[in-house]
């Protein structure tokens, strides 16, 4: 079993964690000559604004919203991304740093010891606790099935952040739920291109002939 930790919004949540009092503000996260939008957390996102704006078009939002405008930080991000890929690491031998906000880490037969969806928790509550940090995770078969369990556990808030499926029906339930856009290496011209031919859903390629494809 794999399971895929993936922090929120990391640049915007980094910054949160090394100032608390930005939590419950719109942030804004500046490129290095701050020209424009390089990340955002939820509140900034939920006014409208759009990654890759240059900061001028966003002055009147900024200031209409009292947006917080944090210059970028890389060496504060690499720091917290060191500590959030090291305290996986203690939880999974077998881990791997996928980008600077994202791990895999591989179990096996941890189910012997603890259920998966408590062992999510559980990492996901001590990323909370010891990094100020919220996380979604997922856990399944694949990395592919790890990273949808994943989105699926931020997408839906009654999943409490952490999704695990095992079960075959469960599965296909929710591929039936996800756009092919979501789909690890698919992403959005390829995904508009399978709509053409009427693969909407995760459900739909899963199906889809592998000779037409």
């Amino acid at each position: 079993m794999y399971m895929h930790v993936d922090i929120n919004g990391a640049y915007a949540a980094f910054e949160c964690a090394m100032d608390p009092k930005l939590a419950k503000k719109p942030l804004i996260i500046a490129s290095n000559n701050d020209s424009s939008v390089i990340a955002m957390n939820k509140l900034a996102k939920s006014v409208g604004i759009k990654r890759g704006t240059p900061i001028f078009k966003c002055r009147d939002l900024i200031q209409q919203h009292q947006i917080e405008v944090r210059s970028s930080n890389f060496t504060l991000y690499e720091d917290y991304s060191n500590r959030f890929h090291e305290t996986l690491e203690s939880f999974a031998p077998q881990s791997s740093r996928y980008s600077i906000d994202e791990n895999f880490m591989l179990l096996k037969n941890m189910n012997k010891i603890i259920d998966y969806e408590d062992y999510g928790r559980l990492i996901r509550s001590t990323l909370l606790h010891n990094l100020s940090l919220t996380c979604g995770v997922g856990c399944s078969s694949t990395k592919t099935l790890a990273k949808l369990c994943t989105y699926a556990s931020k997408r839906w808030a009654a999943t409490g952040g952490v999704v695990v499926l095992t079960d075959q029906a469960r599965i296909r339930k929710l591929l039936g739920l996800i756009s092919t856009r979501e789909i690890w290496g698919i992403g959005q011209k390829i995904s508009e291109r399978l709509s053409a031919f009427g693969i909407i859903t995760a459900g739909d390629f899963y199906n889809s002939d592998v000779r037409f494809l």
